[in-house]
């Protein structure tokens, strides 16, 4: 059965998950970092509170596209840094448009 999100872009594979999940765990990881950033600079300590709660559904939310990715077996943290950058340069090669990936 083919996943939603590859019903949705009409792929027939896993990599539109991957993409996905890669830019989910990239948003998710930037808004976390705003929120924090917010809470250091909030005066009144309820707005601190509020964006610090924030800050750590954001950072939960990250952890497990993470746990998810590595299930999936998209990504290995314990990879040779080589392997780790070519499996990065192949993936966005297969995401970027064929005229930009001449500056590559």
């Amino acid at each position: 059965m083919a996943s939603l999100i590859g019903s949705i872009f009409s792929a027939g594979d896993m990599a539109s998950d991957q993409t996905m999940a890669y830019m989910a765990a990239v948003s998710a990881a930037g808004t976390a970092n705003a929120y924090f950033s917010a809470a250091v600079v909030a005066v009144t300590p309820e707005v601190r509170q509020l964006f610090s709660e924030f800050s750590s559904e954001m950072l939960m939310g990250h952890g497990q596209l993470l746990n998810l990715m590595l299930h999936k077996g998209w990504m290995n943290p314990y990879d040779e840094t080589n392997r780790q950058l070519q499996s990065v340069l192949t993936h966005s090669l297969q995401v970027l448009p064929s005229e930009h990936q001449h500056s590559i």
